[in-house]
């Protein structure tokens, strides 16, 4: 993807400050760092972006996704028959899948119009809307409108956005417009303190426009308050999609499980020890690629007596290294838990591949071996450990 951003309105000397005297580089400003930030959180909760990246990821696996049917029903069965499992797992009930959704209405795509007729605060059932900010948070509003999706970003006539915070012009926000949904992201402008009350003005309009789309909200600003880990801050009501079919989401119980043979390891980084790839899919949701060619499973396969069933096997060091996936992710995502030490949600996967590689040698021979123990072996074990 290739983000071009436009820096002709920026003042001279900002210019000086983040462009080069080559003016094919920039230079290592604060500037240029807040540029990139804006850049990443605008990427990163872009509705239409997150959209295409849940459709790529299922047009890549989607051959795969029926042979994963059957492994997902066992877990699934797996799960449901221990009450420890499903507590521990939180999947006792099924998860709402917040990108795939299933159509429950009849309706037409999206068209937006060029100059639009309403541009308003969502959530607005009072006469005023006041919302709740920690002083190190920035904090978001939604607005409905009938409006295109370049409304703002064509070159033909495009519409105008303002912001003002107690009447002075705001300048560091970030707006998103997708299907008649508008989610403007704001910081708290400096100098403010816990308890501060900002009066918000926002004003919309277009070359069409005699009166602009005027809204205001205000903004108590609470103490700090420090972030969930691995968390998104985002306003609880999700984005509109209004001239659309009415959707509701899929329903998603455990992550997709695709095996991965030999010719595929470049893919996921594999070598012949590794068994787990759990890939996220952006909202705390995974996909889990098993490495199948594990080099632990196919040794046990080579050796394995006659009387034993082959796919058994399989089956045991594929079902075994996803529960251990799917209890190491809930651990390691656990919010509450203080002892943690992990800084971003990119590391938790590379742990989740690193346990489950220390753990592929033992599986096998310890769901053989303990599940053949018998009363007296059992009793003899107590005694001694007593």
């Amino acid at each position: 993807m290739l983000v071009i951003v436009d820096c002709t309105n920026l003042e001279d000397r900002l210019k000086e400050d983040l462009f080069m005297n080559s003016r094919d580089r920039l230079s290592a400003c604060e500037l240029r760092y807040h540029i990139e930030r804006q850049l990443e959180r605008l990427i990163k909760e872009h509705p239409g972006l997150r959209e295409l990246k849940e459709r790529r990821r299922h047009d890549e696996i989607k051959d795969k996704l029926e042979e994963s049917k059957p492994l997902m029903d066992v877990i699934e069965k797996v799960i449901k028959n221990s009450p420890t499992l499903a507590k521990l797992l939180s999947v006792g009930g099924k998860l709402p899948n917040p990108f795939d959704l299933e159509e429950t209405g009849n309706g037409q795509t999206y068209q937006g119009k060029k100059y639009p007729t309403y541009f308003r605060l969502r959530k607005k059932t009072q006469k005023e809307l006041i919302k709740n900010c920690p002083i190190n948070w920035r904090f978001r509003v939604q607005y409905e409108t009938d409006a295109s999706n370049d409304y703002f970003d064509r070159d033909d006539d495009p519409g105008h956005f303002t912001l003002l915070a107690n009447s002075i012009g705001v300048t560091d926000y970030a707006l998103s417009l997708w299907n008649g949904t508008a989610n403007l992201t704001v910081s708290l402008p400096k100098g403010v303190r816990p308890n501060y009350l900002v009066n918000y003005d926002t004003i919309v309009k277009d070359a069409t426009k005699w009166e602009p789309f005027e809204d205001t909200f205000k903004v108590i600003v609470q103490p700090k308050k420090e972030h969930r880990k691995g968390g998104t801050i985002v306003d609880s009501q999700p984005p509109g999609n209004q001239g659309q079919d009415k959707h509701t989401p899929s329903l998603l119980t455990i992550p997709e499980i695709i095996d991965v043979h030999r010719d595929s390891w470049d893919k996921h980084n594999f070598d012949e020890f590794d068994a787990l790839d759990a890939i996220s899919t952006g909202e705390g949701k995974y996909d889990f690629y098993v490495n199948i060619d594990n080099i632990c499973l196919q040794t046990e396969l080579k050796y394995a007596k006659p009387s034993m069933d082959v796919d058994l096997l399989t089956a045991q060091f594929r079902y075994g290294v996803v529960l251990i996936g799917m209890s190491l992710l809930r651990e390691l995502n656990d919010p509450g838990d203080k002892n943690q030490s992990i800084e971003n949600e990119e590391s938790i996967p590379d742990r989740v591949k690193l346990l489950t590689r220390a753990i592929s040698p033992i599986l096998i021979p310890m769901i053989s071996t303990l599940s053949q123990l018998e009363p007296e072996e059992a009793e003899l074990v107590d005694t001694v450990a007593f």
